[in-house]
């Protein structure tokens, strides 16, 4: 389900940029910004549901904030052997890339989920847990 809203999320989000692109102005596209609001904190919560669910049962880290990438996050849950887990201060240009899920910790840490082609250091996915190479 959570896969048919971004699909959704995501069409109206290029319906939107084209009308723009067309010379709509912003007014005349409000009934469509407000689906795209709204279909945005639907996915919200469930997605930070499963991110922590994600890092309860699969590492030492515990959820305070999402910050970057929810889209991202139902290909690591399906993939997680194509991810690598960091910190931000290992990955820094995690915060251009669109492939990344960026995440607070409770211990004050931010943390990075990233292509395993775009940093291959830091924890990877080995029998159900996130474990250092």
């Amino acid at each position: 389900m959570l896969d048919a809203m971004w699909q959704k999320y995501n069409l109206l989000e290029k319906f939107n940029h084209d009308m723009l692109m067309k010379g709509y102005a912003k007014n005349e596209l409000t009934y469509t910004n407000a689906q795209i609001n709204m279909i945005s904190e639907m996915i919200q919560y469930p997605t930070e549901i499963l991110l922590s669910e994600l890092l309860r049962k699969q590492t030492n880290y515990r959820l305070k904030t999402l910050l970057q990438g929810k889209q991202n996050l139902l290909r690591i849950i399906e993939y997680p052997e194509g991810y690598t887990l960091n910190s931000i201060d290992d990955y820094k240009e995690a915060w251009r890339s669109k492939k990344t899920l960026i995440f607070d910790a409770l211990n004050r840490q931010t943390y990075v989920f990233s292509p395993i082609e775009e940093i291959n250091s830091g924890q990877i996915h080995i029998k159900g847990k996130w474990q250092k190479i």
